[in-house]
């Protein structure tokens, strides 16, 4: 069952999030964004996602964008301008995880949730830590420069 390795990517952001869900808890996390994070799940939501692990193996699973200014939704293939989003889950056996067919809409809800605030510069409601930059990964000094001749 576990790992489950959580890919999101696609949509309107351009997202290209990697989560691995450890049984212990643990999420790592690598997107554009962040390198390196490890979170720390509550145990209620690690029951929550322990039905993820049990749910149905099937196809891949495509969200539709989100709702347009007018409220309407656009689905995936409605015009050339929306980027479907694309989320699949796999388990440790190499098997994908069918989120329309998922035990529990609490552990989908969870999912969704996590994958917004994990991938976030600082997660909002998710215990995490995140590995320092090494040094060619170190943000460009934002200090003058200034040249003595």
């Amino acid at each position: 069952m576990f790992p489950l390795t959580v890919v999101r990517t696609g949509g309107v952001a351009g997202f290209d999030d990697h989560l691995v869900l450890e049984a212990n808890g643990r999420v790592h996390v690598d997107s554009r964004v962040v390198r390196g994070r490890v979170c720390a799940l509550t145990p209620a939501q690690q029951r929550l996602l322990t039905l993820l692990a049990v749910s149905p193996v099937g196809n891949v699973a495509t969200r539709s964008a989100p709702p347009t200014s007018n409220g309407t939704s656009q689905q995936a293939g409605d015009g050339e301008r929306n980027d479907p989003l694309l989320i699949t889950i796999e388990d440790g056996q190499s098997r994908l995880i069918d989120l329309d067919h998922t035990s529990s809409a609490e552990a989908h809800d969870l999912l969704d949730a996590l994958l917004g605030d994990v991938t976030l510069s600082t997660p909002t409601s998710t215990r995490c830590t995140t590995a320092s930059p090494g040094p060619s990964q170190a943000a460009p000094s934002t200090g003058s420069v200034t040249s003595h001749g």
